[in-house]
């Protein structure tokens, strides 16, 4: 039993009193209880009963000392309390009066379930530094070199939100969190008469005849992949038809401004979350202006308004049903993220002072340009609060973190400087775009493409 992998599926850990527990052979009874329970627990043998059955008892808590025994309990507690409650203090205490009975201190029941959250956390956070240094320890048995190897993939990201919650409290706080995301937006699930007319506008589904995605071709998969402690990255797995049916459809510049005696000014846009918070009504408008293929527009609504399930740490969830998200994943995702950003897009590509506009997915860059370093900085900052309204009005955020500005001359970057105010994004030296370092034309610097050239010739020689 103890080979087995059982207790790791079921997140618990096997007990028992290590020395026979039947005449004349091995050990051969266990107990599988939670991990949580194991420090509370000590096993014996009772040879009075039949079979040498083993007996549980709970250790005594040591004055002093707080077990980890109640953190699960304390922090499903601590969290229907704060949904009951609204998060005021005063209810909480008096439903642990009514629920304990009256006599019963309510601030320190809490104070208890606190200090069992910190004990818990701190238990966890001590396991997995022992994990670590064992893991460490085996990497090193045959040199450095399987070490190293290990530590060049900084890809490899581990770090994921929610760790510190139970493990059968995990999927429900992580569905809980992204039904929220992904139920913004006007339900389009009763609107059969929308995606009617959506098919009927492309000549081809019409002589197709009225046709419709199986329901089972509906249902996406996602894969959570860690991102950091704050966030996980939904990556949608997607049935293989839908794939491949959308699959077979289908820094100079600023070098020659400079030269010309022209100032340039890039403002380098990054948008947070973007592909979950696209509205399917917007969508479907903008895309109806721009002519887009209604037969695909309407595969794939069909299947991002299918059931969504959230895979990770080996759980499944329960399904979501999203009224906005794009899913990344999706074939036909790239392009209907032009589509959602094309409004906002185009009012800045055809502003005067607007030399260039790139827009990759969720990455834009746009290009003013003119003679006077005083002109350009002004402009850049007409562009950059016109697109942030731009984006506010359709509800995207503009990251502040990964958004700012690069000038291609001294003067006027120092003008722009001036004109920013504290909140708004800031002038760099040198910004990454698109795995490329810009730095306005003053200088070439290839560092990250060449690390990213390395990386993808040693992948090459595998």
């Amino acid at each position: 039993m103890r080979g087995t992998t059982m207790a790791t599926e079921v997140g618990g850990a096997f007990v028992g009193v290590g020395e026979p527990t039947a005449q004349g052979s091995d050990e051969i009874d266990y107990g599988l209880v939670a991990k949580c329970l194991v420090p509370i627990l000590q096993v014996k043998t009772d040879w009075m009963k039949k079979a040498g059955a083993l007996v549980t008892e709970t250790v005594e808590d040591e004055p002093g000392r707080h077990h980890g025994d109640a953190h699960p309990v304390a922090r499903l507690v601590q969290r229907r309390l704060g949904e009951y409650c609204e998060g005021d203090a005063q209810n909480q205490e008096d439903m642990l009066v009514n629920i304990l009975g009256r006599g019963t201190d309510a601030r320190l029941v809490l104070k208890r379930i606190d200090e069992q959250q910190c004990y818990a956390r701190k238990a966890d956070m001590e396991e997995t530094a022992h994990q670590h240094k064992q893991w460490l320890s085996k990497a090193m048995e045959k040199g450095m070199r399987p070490l190293c190897n290990a530590l060049r993939k900084e890809e490899q990201v581990v770090q994921r939100p929610y760790m510190e919650y139970d493990m059968l409290e995990r999927p429900h706080i992580r569905r809980d969190h992204w039904a929220a995301v992904w139920t913004t937006g006007q339900p389009l699930a009763k609107s059969a008469s929308l995606m009617t007319e959506l098919e009927a506008m492309d000549d081809k589904a019409v002589e197709a005849g009225q046709g419709s995605w199986p329901q089972q071709m509906t249902v996406s998969l996602f894969a959570m992949l860690p991102k950091n402690l704050t966030r996980e990255r939904p990556i949608a797995l997607l049935h293989i038809l839908y794939r491949q049916l959308l699959l077979g459809r289908g820094l100079l510049r600023n070098e020659v401004a400079k030269t010309n005696g022209v100032h340039v000014v890039s403002l380098f846009v990054d948008l947070e979350s973007f592909f979950d918070t696209i509205q399917f009504q917007q969508l479907i408008t903008a895309a109806t202006a721009l002519q887009y293929p209604p037969l695909i527009l309407k595969m794939a609504l069909e299947v991002y308004m299918g059931a969504r399930y959230l895979v990770a740490d080996g759980v499944l969830s329960a399904g979501i049903r999203a009224t906005n998200g794009v899913q990344a994943g999706c074939p036909a995702a790239p392009s209907l993220a032009k589509v959602a950003l094309h409004p906002v897009i185009d009012k800045i590509q055809r502003r005067r002072d607007v030399a260039n506009v790139d827009c990759w997915l969720d990455d834009v860059s746009i290009d003013i340009q003119h003679k006077s370093f005083k002109q350009v900085a002004d402009s850049a900052i007409r562009v950059y609060r016109s697109l942030k309204d731009g984006m506010d009005a359709n509800g995207f955020t503009i990251s502040s973190k990964k958004t700012g500005f690069v000038a291609s001359s001294t003067q006027a970057s120092k003008h722009l400087r001036e004109l920013l105010l504290p909140h708004e994004p800031q002038v760099y030296d040198v910004m990454r775009d698109l795995g490329v370092d810009s730095t306005g034309g003053r200088k070439r610097r290839l560092v990250t493409s060449a690390t990213r050239a390395k990386k993808a010739g040693a992948a090459a020689q595998h």
